[in-house]
């Protein structure tokens, strides 16, 4: 493909509706490293009748964080404020996964909804450097980034 063709494949990237937290059209495309921890089992494991349960950042909430984003959002940080807060802070995990994106159009995709990792990512503002993702592609079958992602499991005592 030449770079009108590849600008043109992209830019459609770039304006596909995203609904939810689905990246199910990424399938093939993108590959996500498994994080260490069962998020699902977890909250599983804790559920009961007279237990009310607070969910954070785990989708949904996105648009908040894209107003603002928080430049020190860390595990030692938000451990911190909880436990100021006077929550209990029962676990605690931290994880670096890999991300690979098998095509650069993926890429763009995933770019457009974490906003607030890719501020102001536009296809036109970051062509030549999508040209060189392009080429890394062409070249190794992928690029890879790196996620930063924690699980904090907290509860506050009733008094």
């Amino acid at each position: 493909m030449n770079r009108d063709e590849l600008r043109k494949l992209w830019q459609a990237e770039e304006t596909k509706g995203f609904q939810g937290w689905d990246f199910s059209y990424l399938a093939g495309r993108m590959e996500e490293e498994e994080l260490p921890w069962d998020y699902k089992a977890n909250v599983q494991a804790r559920m009961s009748g007279d237990t009310v349960m607070l969910d954070m950042g785990t989708g949904g909430g996105e648009f908040l964080l894209s107003l603002s984003p928080p430049a020190d959002y860390n595990l030692s940080q938000t451990a911190g404020e909880l436990k100021a807060a006077g929550f209990e802070v029962l676990e605690r995990r931290e994880y670096f996964p890999e991300l690979r994106f098998k095509d650069v159009g993926a890429f763009v995709f995933f770019a457009k909804i974490i906003e607030w990792e890719f501020a102001g990512f536009s296809v036109d503002r970051c062509f030549e450097r999508l040209l060189e993702l392009h080429e890394a592609v062409e070249r190794d079958g992928h690029v890879t980034s790196r996620e930063h992602r924690f699980f904090i499991l907290a509860r506050k005592p009733f008094i």
